[in-house]
């Protein structure tokens, strides 16, 4: 591991810091009708499992007990570690949803030192805390919380975003293998699972991580339906490149196994990769930082209560599940078509 500063390195690559607020816009449409959306409309949609952030703690409360239904709710084991407050909002959230996925939360704390708000050692006491991640989740369990994910802690394959705090991609690559092994042996809560994380920079690269995930164990995990394979580290890529990693990874796993693709906002891709059978769940943060952004059609001028953004992050919420469910019946309507098409009279 290199060593600890707070200078920023030279040479910066394709990583910017306006970089996060444009990759992860959501391909959202204004004009699709979302008044009166109840809970069977989601479950016929039959659609993976879709996973909304939340990083405002408070405003995750508030959200979740606002939805006519219940949403499966991702939140980062970093923040959650920010303070007794922060902790306290966690576990008054968790009991009103239907499944907690806790992230690890790493990519926030490296962001915070390229914004200049961390020292790089913060990333480097984070990533050496596994143990208090999985402990996190056990806080939610004995608070109430539905069963969940717990995920490994993890680095991207982002050279330039690593650099700042003075990480290599081999350093990243070595602790999230660490990590691993020590999720691995750390208990887990009871109903809960394991989120296995695959990183990289290419579909090549992918498929050799998901190769050393295999010599530890970690896929049979997966196919046996005790753990879930992660996908990560796809931010800034885009189709075909993005889909070619996850079909290599799905290719390495086989047919049997849960895969969730992390960071996927955008509602056509995640319906092709479903359509395809390569991913079974997805999570992003467009549709609450639609809201919290102020953007079109939530813009509000003047001041706007907590509870009203609450209101309108959970509506967005299941708006956004419902865009994805019926992107995902067109890709197999369309799919079925060009099959019934090829089929000899």
């Amino acid at each position: 591991m290199g060593s600890v500063n707070g200078s920023k390195p030279a040479g910066m690559g394709s990583w910017r810091k306006d970089d996060e607020l444009t990759d992860t816009q959501m391909e959202f449409e204004p004009e699709d009708p979302s008044d009166n959306i109840t809970v069977k409309d989601l479950r016929d949609t039959n659609m993976p499992e879709y996973f909304t952030h939340f990083h405002a703690l408070t405003r995750c409360r508030l959200t979740v007990r606002n939805v006519p239904g219940k949403l499966n709710i991702l939140l980062s084991a970093y923040f959650y570690y920010k303070g007794s407050s922060e902790r306290k909002d966690y576990t008054a959230g968790v009991k009103d949803a239907r499944s907690v996925f806790l992230d690890s939360g790493c990519f926030s704390a490296l962001t915070g030192v390229m914004r200049g708000k961390l020292k790089p050692q913060a990333v480097h006491d984070w990533v050496a805390r596994q143990e208090d991640v999985v402990k996190g989740a056990w806080d939610m369990h004995n608070a109430g919380s539905p069963p969940g994910v717990v995920g490994v802690l993890d680095l991207p394959v982002y050279e330039d975003l690593l650099a700042y705090s003075q990480l290599t991609v081999d350093d990243g690559q070595r602790i999230t293998l660490e990590n691993t092994v020590k999720m691995q042996a750390l208990e887990k809560p009871p109903g809960w699972k394991p989120v296995y994380m695959v990183q990289g920079s290419t579909a090549e690269s992918y498929g050799r991580f998901t190769d050393q995930l295999e010599e530890l164990g970690v896929l049979n995990e997966v196919r046996e339906g005790t753990a879930i394979l992660g996908v990560g580290g796809t931010l800034a890529l885009r189709p075909p490149g993005l889909y070619t990693i996850y079909e290599t990874v799905r290719g390495k796993l086989g047919p049997e196994g849960h895969i969730h693709a992390l960071g996927v906002s955008r509602r056509k891709a995640v319906a092709f990769l479903a359509s395809r059978k390569w991913i079974q769940s997805s999570d992003s943060s467009s549709a609450v930082r639609e809201v919290v952004l102020n953007n079109p059609p939530y813009h509000i001028s003047g001041p706007r209560p907590e509870y009203v953004t609450a209101a309108m992050s959970a509506a967005n919420c299941l708006r956004y599940d419902v865009l994805i469910g019926r992107a995902i019946r067109e890709a197999e309507e369309k799919e079925t078509m060009m099959q019934d098409e090829l089929m000899p009279a």
